[in-house]
Parts: C-alpha cells; sequence; structure tokens
C-alpha cells in the first residue's frame, strides 16, 4: 500500500464524510462540502444519510439535501440528536422547556410526547436515560421496562460509560469503566427486558459500530465483537507494531475502520497506520508531519483518510492498497 498527500487545509474544528464527499466546519463557521461553501455561521452539524443537517449561530436547523436547503425556526441543538434510517431526533428549546422533535425521510417535523432531561439514546419504540448511576429504559410512551446501576454492574462506586450506548437490533452495547478499581466490561443488554446477555472483560475500550461488528483497540491489539454472536476476536499486532513509540489510539475519533480496514494513529503522537482485518497484518505505518502536534480526529473513506491535528490542520491522503 501506498499513501500520497494530497490536501492541506488550517483553521478546522472538524469533518465527517457523506459518501464519497468530505464535509469541513472551519474555525469562523464556514461548513464545506467538497471545498464548496454551504454555509457560513454554523454552529454544529451531523451528516444523516445523503442529508447534511446544521445549525447557524441563531438556533436554526436547516437541512440541505440534493442541492436544496429546508429551514426550520427555533433553537434546535445537534449535541442532541439520534439517527436511524427512516428518523432522527433533534432536541429543541421551547417556551415551555426543552423537546424532542422527530424528522421523517420527507423532512417532516414533529413534536414527541417524550419528557426527559436525561435521555442518552433514542432508538425504534424506546428510549434510555441515565440520571445518577442509574441506566433505564422506557417506551415513548412512558411505560418504564427496566433499570440498572452501573455501579452494581461492575461491583464499585465510581463506573462511567466510557463509550456511546450502541443499539443493534435488539441488543444494546456499552462499555462500563471503573478507574478507581482497574475494572471494566463491555456489557450487551436485551433492550426490552434488561436482561444481560453478556458481561466481557475481553472486550475493552471505546465500541465502534461497523456493520455487524463492534470494534475497539487496546494497547497494540484491536479487539471484534460479533454483535450476533457475542464472539470477541483479538488482532495481536504488538510485535508488527513494535517501533510504534505508544499505543493504538482508544477513542473513537483515534481510528476509523473502511473495507475491513483499520485505519489508526497513535494515542499521544501523529503515528498513522493501517491494519489489514481479515489477515492480521499491519501493512502500512507512517509518522507524519503535523507541525509538531498530534493528531485529534482520523477520518477514512472511499480511498481516502484525513486527519487533524490539535491545532486545527486538516491534512488528505489518497491511498493505493494494489501497490
Amino acid at each position: 500500500m501506498i499513501a500520497k498527500e494530497e490536501q492541506r487545509y488550517q483553521n478546522i474544528l472538524s469533518m465527517a464524510n457523506m459518501g464519497a464527499e468530505l464535509i469541513l466546519h472551519t474555525k469562523n463557521g464556514e461548513l464545506l462540502k467538497n471545498k464548496d461553501r454551504i454555509s457560513d455561521n454554523v454552529s454544529e452539524y451531523k451528516v444523516w444519510g445523503n442529508a447534511l443537517l446544521y445549525t447557524l449561530e441563531a438556533g436554526e436547523l436547516i437541512i440541505y439535501s440534493e442541492g436544496k436547503s429546508q429551514r426550520f425556526q427555533g433553537n434546535f441543538f445537534l449535541s442532541h440528536f439520534w439517527g436511524e434510517e427512516e428518523r432522527f431526533i433533534v432536541l429543541k428549546e421551547e417556551d415551555d422547556g426543552d423537546v424532542y422533535y422527530e424528522c421523517n425521510r420527507n423532512f417532516e417535523m414533529s413534536r414527541m410526547s417524550v419528557n426527559d432531561a436525561f435521555v442518552k439514546q433514542f432508538y425504534k419504540n424506546y428510549y434510555i436515560t441515565q440520571e445518577g448511576d442509574i441506566l433505564s429504559c422506557y417506551t415513548l410512551a412512558g411505560v418504564s421496562l427496566w433499570r440498572h446501576s452501573i455501579n452494581s454492574l461492575l461491583g464499585g462506586e465510581k463506573s462511567i460509560i466510557m463509550s456511546d450506548l450502541i443499539p443493534f437490533k435488539d441488543r444494546l452495547f456499552f462499555y462500563l469503566n471503573d478507574y478507581t478499581r482497574n475494572e471494566s466490561k463491555t456489557f450487551c443488554l436485551k433492550i426490552d427486558t434488561g436482561e444481560i446477555l453478556q458481561a466481557s472483560d475481553h472486550m475493552k475500550g471505546w465500541l465502534t459500530l461497523n456493520g455487524e461488528r463492534l470494534f475497539a483497540t487496546d494497547k497494540k491489539r484491536v479487539l471484534i465483537l460479533d454483535a450476533n454472536t457475542l464472539a470477541v476476536q483479538s488482532v495481536d499486532i504488538a510485535e508488527q507494531l513494535s517501533d510504534l513509540p505508544d499505543h493504538l489510539g482508544m477513542s473513537y475519533n483515534k481510528f476509523s475502520i473502511a473495507n475491513d480496514l483499520l485505519f489508526y494513529t497513535g494515542e499521544r503522537t501523529s503515528n498513522v497506520g493501517v491494519i489489514d482485518i481479515l489477515n492480521k497484518r499491519a501493512i502500512w505505518k507512517k509518522q507524519i508531519n503535523v507541525d509538531g502536534s498530534v493528531i485529534r480526529q482520523l477520518l477514512a473513506y472511499d480511498n481516502k483518510f484525513c486527519v487533524l491535528d490539535a491545532r486545527d490542520n486538516f491534512y488528505s491522503f489518497e491511498y493505493d492498497l494494489t501497490k
């Protein structure tokens, strides 16, 4: 594999991809799609399928899709956003408090009856909340289905949900860590009953769902959890990465998965590389020049991978697996 630098920009806050299109958000509030300016004064944005959602400084929500824009007045917060295939849900501030709105594929918005300030996840006909150490699940009608103390799940008093809650089919996955006791596990629950299907201490790290597998990194290992069978696979590449001065990046923005390849960055360095997951091989690695800084976000899509450093510099690389 070879990779060559293609683009370099400054003052980039964040990045995402919408299919094969690159989305950049600049420090001065510009939102760019493949270098074309979509809007100024953008506060937040999300990608939902082939639609780009963003809020302006006043809170107005814009949905941009297929070259057209649709506006929704009000004060929306994309920091509280949940997207599914047929709908997304977003938080809006109104005179009577914060409320949730549901939007369908036709971009028709409707107010929901859910009135709970502690929602962590919407999924199908359920929503999940966390208040203190209590994780609870309800139907959209407000019927309580189950409650778990996350401290009790790990047997301590300082448990923290480190990754996002990840719903998959009829299951809910999350990673719990208690640093005070050096104890951590990945849990799988049935969403409708709260039954614990698995509590694995073999799967550790920030969970990322790709297809029907969950990925995490642990030092110089890639951990893979089959979301259907709950089998855990460990891909140990410590020997192949013996010259990597630190560990694989553990947080969700430190690695990216595309085409059975895991693109990684070092946890505290500017080292980047690619791991062939199927063949358990490190097929490319390099320390890139990021102006003396460290990488804070990595994104892989199509035949490109991009990095952002801590000084808001953006670098894009094009790779070729045949060479």
